[in-house]
């Protein structure tokens, strides 16, 4: 209710929901009311315990939205599942700019997912990955993807467990 009074008042910014968890019978509202939105240019939805269920429903959000540019989604435990789920909707999105998927429980399997994404992805400058467990594969992925992405500027990777061989791996994708 709140989140469809702040879409239908024509607010750019909604930041009011970070850290209030939200039920899984939540989400599907959500996306009701984001899926159409053409003002919203920023929403943090940070801590809001989507899991699975809620990141599924910001797949199609994310898929759908020809405005939203900045989606803070991370601390939600959206694991591998959720993860290849969002970065679905990221695949096709062409007006996200910032993507926090931080704190997510993200492991190899999403990260490969991501990286699927950013290959097709032109739009996304800044894509936050920190306190995952995506490991040396993981960053592997991410550098597949940064050898072809060239859009992406800002890349957050810290406590990921990448070890020497993983940075090595990112740097490769950068050079």
């Amino acid at each position: 209710q709140e989140l469809n009074s702040a879409v239908e008042s024509g607010k750019k910014e909604v930041s009011e929901f970070r850290d209030k968890k939200l039920q899984e019978s939540d989400w599907c509202g959500v996306r009701e009311v984001l899926t159409n939105s053409t003002t919203l240019v920023k929403l943090d939805l940070y801590g809001t315990a989507m899991g699975v269920v809620g990141a599924k429903e910001m797949a199609v959000v994310i898929k759908a939205n020809t405005s939203l540019e900045s989606l803070a989604i991370g601390s939600n435990n959206i694991g591998d599942e959720g993860a290849k789920a969002v970065s679905v909707g990221l695949a096709s999105n062409r007006t996200l700019v910032t993507l926090d998927l931080g704190w997510n429980e993200i492991g190899v399997v999403g990260a490969q997912a991501v990286r699927d994404a950013l290959l097709s992805n032109s739009t996304l400058e800044s894509l936050s990955l920190e306190w995952n467990e995506i490991g040396v594969v993981g960053a592997q992925a991410v550098r597949d993807a940064l050898l072809s992405n060239c859009k992406l500027e800002s890349l957050n990777l810290s406590w990921n467990d990448i070890g020497d061989e993983g940075a090595k791996a990112v740097c490769e994708g950068l050079a």
